[in-house]
């Protein structure tokens, strides 16, 4: 199976690209690609190798501006286009309406977690050490900001992304250690984190 991970940073995405985003995702409809969220993918598509063959899991950050998302939204739900895509709200970010909108048209919409990045932020951490003996903390804040989250959205969130902030490069230390937790994965009903290996393989 060809699969391409398309992944944008909103933070980078000038105007001017809007029409090669839709060059882009136009060319790959003509050339036909399936283009689908993570969540569809994962659920959906044997890991064998069965399936479509040219693929295209499109992965949307949405760090600081929901307004370039909302206009990336916009394009892929063009007519014969028939994209779907991830969109991922950090707490900073997140807009009900919006996520709501995105699942009604078949999209995916879920959460951005930082959970290692704050936490060493609001209690002056530097030490990786400091971080993993403090990590059930951290779990927790997990679970508590992704069942509120849930709640309030009124929707089931199956996948999850990582998101990277400058405390994770002083650590040394991604916020993916926190899904290192089977139960925890469990717990909160998810099924893939976006850099898992076995999505990571394609």
């Amino acid at each position: 199976m060809k699969t391409l991970l398309n992944r944008i940073y909103y933070d980078y995405l000038v105007p001017s690209q809007f029409d090669r985003y839709e060059e882009l995702v136009r060319l790959a409809s003509n050339a036909g690609y399936l283009q689908t969220s993570l969540r569809s993918f994962f659920s959906s598509i044997p890991l064998n190798g069965a399936g479509p063959q040219k693929v295209i899991v499109h992965r949307h950050d949405i760090d600081t501006d929901v307004c370039t998302a909302k206009k990336i939204f916009a394009i892929e739900k063009k007519k014969k286009l028939g994209i779907k895509s991830s969109y991922y709200f950090r707490i900073s970010t997140l807009d009900f309406a919006f996520m709501r909108e995105i699942e009604e048209y078949g999209s995916e919409a879920s959460y951005h977690y930082e959970e290692i990045a704050t936490f060493a932020k609001k209690h002056h951490i530097r030490d990786p050490a400091e971080i993993m003996k403090r990590m059930a903390e951290v779990r927790a804040e997990f679970v508590n900001n992704f069942t509120s989250i849930e709640r309030r959205f009124g929707l089931k969130m199956t996948t999850v992304a990582s998101h990277g902030d400058f405390a994770n490069r002083r650590l040394r230390l991604s916020n993916t250690e926190i899904l290192k937790d089977k139960e925890l994965r469990d717990r909160c009903g998810i099924v893939c984190e976006s850099y898992d290996k076995p999505v990571k393989a394609f």
